[in-house]
Order: C-alpha cells, then structure tokens, then sequence
C-alpha cells in the first residue's frame, strides 16, 4: 500500500509505493488485514492482553480505504478551516516548530528529466518530500490514492448526479506540479472489456476504523 512512515525525522526511503492496484484488491487486502488482526486480538484476549485494535460497543475496528472526506481532512494534516479549503498545498512543521506554508514542490513527488522515476517504474520513492502536520508524506503526488467513495461530480452543498467509478485522489508523480494539488480528484472505470482497472501510478492508503 502507499502507507509512509509518520516519522518526522525520515528524509527519503528506498521504498516504492506499491502500485498497479484495483479497487477490488485493496478492499480485499484491507479485508484480510483486519482479519488476521481480529484473529491475532482474540489469542491476545485469551492471554490476559489487552487487543491491539480499538474497540467500540463489543465490535473490533476494522480497517478499509478511506472517504474522499476522511483523505481530504487527513491530507490537510486535520487543518479543516473554510480559510484552507482552497489551497492546493497542505502545510508543515517548520523549524521552529510552527505550522509554515510551502511551495508545491517541497510536498509533491514527480517524475521530470532531471529527477527521473527508478527504472521500470512510473512512481519515485516514498518520503523523499516533506509530511503535512500529521506526519504523513507524499499525500499529493506520487501514487494517486483510492478512495472508498464511488466518484460523483459535486456541487457547493452536496454530491451531484449518479454514482460513477474508482475515486483517486492527490494526483500522481506523472503529472505536472500545477495539476496537483490535495483537492485534486479524478475518476476512472471499475473495469475495461480486459478485466479490473490497475494502473501502474495507482497506490492507496487505508484508516483504521471502528463501527460509530
């Protein structure tokens, strides 16, 4: 999965984000890592511990990919002031500790002549840019995320017309830095007359949940 590393300290991995994925198959794999974590939370039950997942009226948490608003707000670094729903960029930590604005290309990763993506890949490595507020990294460009939520077109109060395709979100390392940007979204079949829709600039990031 495109999951990086939320310490503030990493300045660039070796690590590419796992990418050529369907909806289909991180629903699936986010289904059999909750499993096996419920499985593993009983055995430590059994044992006198306390479970590793959160717990909430008797059910286990889960995980699964997020909303296309649960991304938004965790791209934000949870900054969900009216004043930051238009900026395209996310804020960081500054060295003196305070919030900071930046420039595009202090946050987003891409592939351009002069920093080419490794061989036989469209993406570049996780990391290699600065974390928003949460920690988190490459939360536009580099892999663009899935999104639980099929696309629909929106309008200022509420989602627009009929349910669509596979939601991505952030915008990927292909694309030029001003077409990103942390509301970008776009949408793209669940399936072509070849079989599922996997392409190779497509990651995903899953939130750990519990039933409300």
């Amino acid at each position: 999965s495109d999951v990086c590393s939320s310490d503030l300290e990493i300045r660039g991995t070796r690590v590419l984000p796992a990418t050529s994925v369907s909806w289909n198959d991180a629903t699936r794999f986010a289904q059999a890592l909750s499993g096996w974590l419920i499985a593993n939370d009983r055995e430590r039950v059994a044992r006198g511990q306390p479970p590793a997942l959160p717990w909430e009226d008797g059910a286990p948490g889960f995980f699964r990919l997020p909303t296309e608003t649960e991304w938004e707000f965790a791209a934000r670094g949870g900054e969900a002031q009216s004043a930051a729903q238009s900026q395209r960029v996310y804020r960081v930590q500054g060295d003196d500790g305070r919030p900071r604005n930046v420039e595009m290309a202090e946050i987003a990763a891409v592939v351009t002549a002069q920093d080419p993506a490794p061989e036989g890949s469209q993406v570049t490595y996780q990391g290699r840019r600065l974390p928003n507020l949460y920690g988190l990294y490459d939360m536009v460009g580099n892999a663009e995320e899935l999104a639980f939520d099929l696309f629909r077109a929106r309008r200022p109060d509420l989602p627009a017309g009929q349910a669509g395709g596979v939601t991505l979100l952030g915008g990927n390392a292909q694309q030029p830095l001003d077409t990103l940007g942390v509301g970008v979204r776009r949408e793209i079949p669940f399936y072509t007359p070849r079989g599922e829709v996997r392409s190779p600039v497509v990651g995903f990031r899953l939130v750990l949940t519990a039933p409300v």
